[in-house]
């Protein structure tokens, strides 16, 4: 058969070698686009170089889809898949006479998901294997055409088993190409299915309060690639080896070091660990006996001097008043963060406690769980804030549970929390296992998100679709495009060095930030500007009316991409200051009105070309990038703002001229605000009809999920 190949990892390699040497003819090679390294360099996939050095056609879309009839042009007759990295659409799925299968590290329906291997070695499987299965839209739910088991080593690291699998899969997917036609495909029984997801980085932190073996096991699921990670009086070390003893060290606190001279010995929650292989920040990778000569760990978390204690204190109070401004006040994370670390002088625990913060935001949902569950009566806002410090410190942090109680329950008194309450509820924390009372209760706690937002997302896309989106890992930095009038694409590449190129601009630091000169870029998402792009599809120039723009984004790109009139509204006269400052520092030119988009306007009825409504919604499509949302919305959220969004539409629908494009938008991913409203609309707009709707999912798209709709007025 002619195969086109779809791999990114090491893994994948295995497959397309098998086929090269097999035959079949490969047609083609898929994998993901070239990832940006410093000075200019970038660092292919390993699949990329093996299809290069076999001289193969090598495709690499940001976005499969776009690429679908330059796939099909090949004449495939099937594709074959190996941890590709994209999920795929009907159009691909249906453009080959065969179909397409995927290659997957796991014995399905065991461990669907993104992360198969590191899963099972951390759950101490002693078995696991190889499965060709059939793909379709669900997430690893296809028939299953082939499977092959194998044991997994008592040592044996993600690394090594990722080999032997991929030697496994390459074998049995030629085996299953060769008989292809006639195997009987066996379903997959859902109700045995457990799912695995992207692992996070705040994710890659040792529990020390586990048994000792499950620690160990943790360390291998991550070793050498993403690297299992744990703070050592204030340092971050990477750990790659471990092993577990059964000595006796209850009379150490979890996390405690203690052995440092020859061996470095961890307590756990039961017996202690070994490490054998550690990284220091900015050092290699060293054997431990190596690494140990000339350093000594303290064996407290603490320290015992008055200086350590006063820093670690101002660590936590820093820490306290990030989270404090975003579950009290309910400030923006990124802006409260940034307010509280100016406060810090110590610029080195500036990382720490950044991780922390980001660690109790990801598990937020997780921790409000634990506490309910220890706790009769809903603890005061103020000692819920300082529980979840405590709750990471004990279980994420490297400090023994005795001293993350001690130095919890410190901050408790300095910020005038229940301090005893605080130190009870961390006692009986430790060892903890939460337990659940519905599937729905295990999936919220899962995904680190509340139970009626996963019975939304259930309820649009399906459990295995929705635990994709809600799982999916989108870069931890700052997206920043050019303004081309004021810089070039390569003076904008050379500046943002370091960071990861995107079509459309770079991820970036926000140190990096400092390079550019005023004026020279802007902070701006990828789903923001491509919803810009599709605003304007097919519409050279015109008078354009952005219904709700604060910030201004939006309407300052589009500024920048033709001959377009704009006109910016808002309701907030201090909205309209910063759109016009924001404006004058780009050099974009645009009108800035005040507005009340619910109303109808009469000077502005029939006027317009292009009409925006990007409305007010949930923001469930950015959850990723902006993990207060979690915390701010609550479920009479969506019927106040679908009924926002309605007469939003419905004034809107006034303001275009005959011919002209309504274009309505959200940065939600819920059927809801998107889908529906559309349906709505159209029933009730006999003047109108639907151009298109375009919808961005960050497990798909790797970006925010955003929804438009483009309606053109007929009469």
């Amino acid at each position: 058969m002619k195969v086109l190949f779809l791999g990114t990892p090491e893994f994948a390699v295995k497959s397309l070698h098998a086929l090269l040497s097999s035959s079949h003819e490969v047609v083609g090679v898929v994998t993901q686009p070239d990832r940006a390294l410093k000075h200019g360099k970038s660092e292919f996939s390993a699949v990329k170089t093996a299809a290069t050095e076999a001289k193969l056609p090598i495709f690499q879309p940001v976005k499969i889809r776009d690429d679908i009839e330059t796939l099909k042009a090949l004449g495939a007759d099937i594709a074959v898949t190996a941890a590709y990295g994209q999920l795929l659409n009907c159009e691909f799925l249906g453009a080959f006479d065969k179909g397409v299968i995927n290659v997957h590290a796991s014995l399905l329906p065991k461990y669907r998901g993104a992360s198969p291997i590191q899963a099972a070695i951390a759950a101490g499987d002693k078995i696991t294997g190889v499965t060709i299965m059939r793909t379709e839209l669900g997430l690893d739910t296809g028939d299953i055409l082939s499977a092959v088991d194998t044991e997994i080593g008592e040592s044996e690291t993600f690394g090594e088993l990722s080999d032997r699998l991929g030697m496994l899969g390459a074998r049995l997917l030629i085996n299953t190409l060769d008989g292809y036609d006639g195997i009987v495909p066996k379903k997959q029984n859902d109700a045995e299915a457990t799912h695995c997801r992207t692992i996070k980085k705040s994710e890659q932190y040792i529990d020390f309060s586990s048994d000792a073996q499950k620690v160990v096991n943790f360390i291998r699921s991550l070793s050498p690639v993403p690297c299992a990670k744990t703070l050592i009086n204030g340092e971050i070390f990477k750990i790659y080896r471990a092993k577990a003893l059964d000595d006796d060290y209850s009379e150490h606190a979890c996390g405690t070091v203690v052995q440092s001279d020859h061996k470095l010995v961890i307590s756990c929650g039961r017996g202690a660990v070994e490490i054998l292989n550690i990284q220091a920040p900015s050092k290699r990778a060293l054997d431990t006996a190596e690494f140990l000569r000339g350093r000594k760990f303290r064996k407290t978390a603490n320290g015992n001097n008055n200086g350590a204690a006063h820093a670690a204190a101002m660590v936590d109070l820093t820490l306290y008043n990030a989270l404090r401004a975003v579950f009290i006040e309910e400030a923006f994370c990124a802006q409260a963060l940034t307010k509280a670390l100016k406060g810090l002088n110590n610029i080195r625990s500036h990382p720490f406690v950044t991780v922390a913060f980001y660690g109790v935001l990801d598990n937020n949902v997780r921790f409000n769980k634990i506490i309910d569950s220890l706790c009769e009566n809903a603890p005061d806002k103020n000692s819920a804030v300082v529980l979840k410090i405590g709750l990471f410190y004990c279980r994420y942090a490297d400090m023994p549970d005795y001293a993350a109680v001690d130095r919890t329950v410190e901050l408790a008194k300095k910020v005038g929390a229940f301090s005893g309450f605080v130190n009870a509820v961390l006692k009986k924390s430790i060892g903890y296992e939460v337990k659940f009372r519905s599937a729905l209760e295990k999936f919220s706690y899962d995904t680190n998100t509340p139970e009626w937002l996963c019975k939304e997302m259930i309820s649009d896309y399906g459990e295995s679709r929705a635990a994709a989106i809600l799982g999916a890992a989108l870069p931890q930095r700052t997206h920043i495009r050019p303004v081309l009038k004021r810089i070039t694409l390569e003076q904008f590449y050379a500046t943002a060095d370091g960071g990861i190129k995107t079509d459309y601009g770079s991820y970036v630091e926000r140190s990096t930030l400092d390079r550019f000169a005023p004026g020279t870029y802007a902070v701006q998402s990828i789903s923001s500007i491509r919803a810009v792009n599709t605003y304007k599809n097919g519409i050279d120039g015109g008078d354009v009316i952005d219904l709700c723009a604060a910030p201004g984004g939006k309407s300052v790109y589009l500024s920048e991409l033709g001959d377009y009139r704009i006109t910016a509204c808002d309701i907030y006269p201090h909205k309209l200051d910063l759109m016009r400052g924001y404006a004058k520092k780009l050099g974009a030119k645009i009108n800035v009105a005040l507005n009340d988009a619910t109303r109808i306007n009469n000077e502005y009825v029939g006027a317009f070309d292009i009409v925006i409504a990007d409305c007010p919604c949930s923001g469930t499509g950015t959850l990723k990038t902006k993990p207060d949302i979690l915390i701010k919305r609550k479920p009479s959220d969506i019927d106040e703002l679908t009924e926002l969004q309605r007469k939003i539409l419905y004034a809107a629908s006034k303001y275009c001229k005959v011919g002209g494009t309504l274009c309505y938008s959200t940065c939600s991913v819920l059927r809801s605000e998107n889908e529906e409203q559309t349906e709505r609309f159209i029933k009730e707009h006999a003047e109108y009809t639907l151009l298109d709707e375009t919808k961005l999912l960050p497990d798909t798209d790797k970006c925010d999920g955003f929804y438009i709709a483009r309606f053109k007025r007929e009469r």
